[in-house]
């Protein structure tokens, strides 16, 4: 991955300035699963070795404007005028090739494979903001903006055109009128209102259609994705008020905030019946959630002196949504009911629970072994297990100076979220599920815990916690000392090393409680089906002047 950039900055006059910044972002992955020829390795599907290779080439280039003019008004006002635009080109390129069935022993390129598969994705997005603030202030304690951003997307249905988000906040400085006590050192309310967007797939508005094989050589054409000329983007009205303050000469710093987000035409997927022809659902807009929650954080500098600092930190929030009107569009779906989050989990569950002595196996299609057959029965139909997101998050960071170097390390935790591990239970059905092969036997033989746990998952999925602990980050930073930067014709220079997503504690039978399956954009977040875990990252970083 490479990231850079270029800002310009010109000051016409003292109260005036303009801000150009020109950016890209380049990544390039590879991923490779292999499969040797001997032994029964891997899903279904694979025989006699399978190799996967994947290539993903993302490019992102982005351009911002901002101008600034800062003039006073009548009655003491002053005010800092902003405005600006704001462009983000995006451009992915997908490439996946499949290699399956290996004629013999030491073969292991995707060409020497007996059926091979290939297919490409590219996207193109072009996303483009203009916006215009004005800040201003009285007397140094009393603050308010107003504010405005216009957002266009080709992603947008050919039916809609830019979107407009406005926004006031205000805010107050208990501190300058000297009628709080000294050991508060600080104290600000504030109160905001304002609207934010969130744009469609690159795809989405369109229809499109698939080639297919037709008899021995020709090709035909197959419907694909239905389109929505007239998908617009997601549209959210937050409100929110709080509190910051800061005690005993700002040692101390605490921070409350209380939200209510209504979001209107959401973007959620709606699937046809096969018989419509379309193999992908259609992206449309519903038509309302609601979002409430809180956030709250503690700040304390435990020690601090001119050769080492010491700060400890809390953060907390909760969240709950629940969809209030679908507007009229079945979505035939349980993860989108009314009353309920968004992204539910629903599913059948475990009914009971008896041994059959006598008759077949239904997983092995034998007749019952000496210790019986262990059934258990499901309910009808699915009731709902719990939201697919958390709805308690809290982090506790410190961070440690001594001299030149710099100590940082992130702990996380969410709570109340569940996941429809569908992992799990398509390992077992395989066979290659440590779960289920610790139950065998010596020589694998069968037993009564193997046989429940094989027919446990055979008519029922695994709904797992998504409860978990993780250490988020750690790092160590060193300031070189001026004088061996000098002698280099260097600034201000340092070294950080930092690992990220390190360890993390769980109550799931999963390679990763946040696992998922489609991502987050497509509603995906509530199912997990053959995930990797997240990748731990090692970052060692330079940075100086010149």
């Amino acid at each position: 991955r490479w990231t850079g950039g270029v800002t310009l900055t010109h000051a016409t006059m003292a109260t005036m300035s303009k801000r150009s910044r020109v950016g890209v972002d380049v990544s390039n992955d590879h991923k490779v699963r292999f499969f040797p020829y001997a032994g029964a390795f891997g899903p279904a599907g694979v025989t006699n070795g399978q190799k996967d290779l994947g290539i993903r080439n993302y490019k992102s280039y982005t351009v911002d404007y901002l101008g600034q003019y800062k003039f006073n008004l009548p009655l003491g006002i002053e005010s800092n005028l902003s405005w600006g635009g704001q462009g983000f080109w995006d451009i992915e390129d997908l490439l996946l090739a499949v290699g399956n069935t290996f004629a013999g022993p030491g073969v292991s390129s995707i060409s020497s494979a007996a059926t091979t598969q290939a297919s490409e994705a590219y996207t193109e997005t072009i996303n483009m903001g203009f916006l215009a603030q004005d800040r201003l202030a009285w007397k140094d304690r009393l603050f308010a903006t107003v504010g405005i951003r216009i957002d266009g997307n080709s992603a947008f249905g050919k039916n809609y055109g830019y979107k407009r988000y406005p926004k006031v906040d205000i805010s107050y400085d208990m501190t300058k009128d000297g009628y709080l006590p000294e050991w508060i050192s600080s104290a600000r309310i504030r109160g905001a209102i304002g609207q934010a967007g969130k744009m469609p797939g690159p795809f989405d508005s369109f229809t499109s259609y698939a080639s297919t094989p037709v008899f021995a050589s020709g090709i035909g054409i197959v419907p694909l994705n239905p389109g929505n000329p007239n998908l617009r983007p997601e549209r959210s009205t937050e409100t929110e008020g709080g509190f910051e303050g800061g005690f005993f000469k700002d040692r101390l710093g605490l921070e409350a905030t209380l939200f209510m987000q209504v979001t209107n035409d959401a973007i959620v997927p709606k699937s046809y019946a096969p018989s419509a022809g379309f193999q992908t659902a259609q992206s449309v807009n519903i038509g309302e959630i609601i979002n409430h929650g809180w956030e709250a954080a503690v700040n304390y500098r435990v020690y601090a002196s001119g050769q080492m600092d010491w700060t400890t930190g809390f953060k907390f929030d909760g969240n709950h949504n629940k969809i209030t009107d679908l507007g009229g569009v079945n979505l035939g779906n349980n993860s989108f009911r009314v009353g309920y989050p968004i992204g539910g989990v629903w599913d059948r569950v475990p009914t009971g629970f008896s041994v059959v002595t006598a008759g077949t196996s239904a997983v092995t299609n034998t007749p019952c072994p000496s210790y019986g057959c262990p059934v258990t029965t499901r309910s009808d139909t699915a009731v709902y297990l719990g939201p697919g997101l958390p709805t308690f998050n809290a982090s506790w960071s410190n961070e440690i100076r001594y001299g030149p170097f710099s100590f940082y390390v992130l702990l996380t935790e969410e709570r109340g979220a569940v996941f429809g591990n569908g992992d799990r239970a398509y390992r077992i059905r395989e066979g290659g599920s440590d779960e289920y092969l610790s139950a065998l036997g010596p020589g694998g033989v069968s037993t009564f815990k193997s046989d429940s746990i094989a027919q446990f998952a055979s008519i029922l999925n695994y709904n797992d916690s998504r409860n978990s602990v993780r250490l988020r980050e750690v790092s160590l930073a060193w300031v070189i000392p001026a004088r061996l930067t000098a002698a280099a014709g260097l600034g201000s220079s340092s070294l950080t090393l930092s690992g990220q997503n390190l360890w993390w504690w769980d109550h799931c039978n999963c390679t990763d409680p946040n696992m998922n399956w489609a991502g987050a954009s497509a509603f995906g977040f509530n199912n997990g089906f053959l995930q990797q875990p997240a990748a731990r990252l090692f970052r060692f970083s330079v940075k100086t002047r010149f």
